[in-house]
């Protein structure tokens, strides 16, 4: 398996598949790299896709975050693989955390090495504020950060202990509260359904592993702490931008991902309807279209393939 090496010594694993224009994809929450491949199939004979596994997740959990803002240290990350893989114009694709990586490593990093980027079901303005209603949750925003809030003031007395000698009561209420968190990213009644049994700590135990659990909880702090608003960022970013919006997402209004436009220059937006928040499940063939359209969305450029050999495409 492939690792590329971080700037604080750190190997993150990464999908490399594919040949052709680089397209660098970034997962959501609870999830891995792999998610993608059904997706990027199609491409592989016209892209090169490298699809990391972000920090704590998939192939990279055992890695500590060294930043106290999980998203800060993704984005850190992938300008680490940017660098580390000579990528340049790359094709840019983020669900959910890994948009919230995405805009924030634009924000941070510019778009000097970045072609095009698509959102995918993320608003650019994590929290509420008197100028921001479309958080996460809307106006269920403020009972989620509360109860989270209060969780992490009770389980970081142990966030440096192995998560069998956390209180089992604890254990418990973490699963059930990624559980229930989790399902609201669903809207077909199958994904809904499949989704129940994630709040038992057994059935999450199994989906996600606990050898690095604290970066779980560390996840869920930049959500509810950070104040993470892209939104002047997006004023600076002159490349291409796709959102994609599922019309039934009960995570982001879209609405307020369709403000992107606002802040952006370059925005076209596309509302899937009978999808939630992850619209690759919810609508698969439609998302795969809106990828293919994507993918070919500006004009041919140089690339260096994975040989290192500058080709035109």
């Amino acid at each position: 398996m492939p690792y590329v090496g971080m700037r604080d010594g750190a190997a993150l694993h990464y999908l490399d598949v594919g040949r052709g224009r680089p397209c660098v994809v970034l997962h959501g929450f609870a999830m891995n790299g792999g998610m993608w491949l059904p997706f990027v199939a199609p491409h592989l004979k016209s892209h090169r896709f490298i699809i990391p596994d972000l920090r704590g997740w998939g192939a990279s959990h055992v890695l500590p975050l060294r930043r106290c803002d999980a998203i800060e240290q993704h984005a850190d990350d992938v300008a680490d693989l940017l660098e580390g893989l000579a990528l340049e114009r790359v094709h840019l694709v983020g669900l959910s955390m890994g948009a919230c990586t995405a805009m924030h490593y634009l924000q941070t990093y510019g778009t000097a090495r970045i072609r095009a980027y698509m959102n995918v079901d993320q608003a650019p303005c994590i929290r509420n504020h008197d100028d921001w209603h479309d958080g996460l949750l809307g106006d269920r925003q403020a009972e989620f950060i509360a109860f989270w809030q209060a969780f992490i003031d009770r389980i970081t007395p142990y966030q440096n202990m192995p998560f069998g000698h956390i209180p089992r009561t604890l254990r418990r209420e973490l699963f059930h509260g990624l559980g229930t968190f989790v399902a609201q990213a669903f809207h077909w009644p199958a994904w809904c359904a499949l989704s129940v049994p994630a709040r038992h700590e057994w059935v999450m135990r199994w989906v996600m592993r606990t050898s690095n659990w604290p970066v779980y909880v560390a996840t869920i702090a930049a959500f509810v702490n950070g104040e993470h608003d892209w939104r002047a960022g997006l004023r600076q970013c002159p490349i291409p931008i796709t959102v994609v919006t599922g019309a039934e997402s009960r995570l982001y209004a879209p609405a307020g991902q369709a403000q992107i436009a606002a802040y952006a220059p370059n925005v076209h937006v596309v509302c899937v309807p009978r999808a939630g928040h992850v619209v690759p499940f919810d609508a698969p063939r439609r998302f795969m279209r809106e990828l293919h359209t994507f993918l070919r969305v500006v004009q041919p450029d140089v690339y260096c393939d994975p040989a290192g050999q500058r080709v035109f495409a």
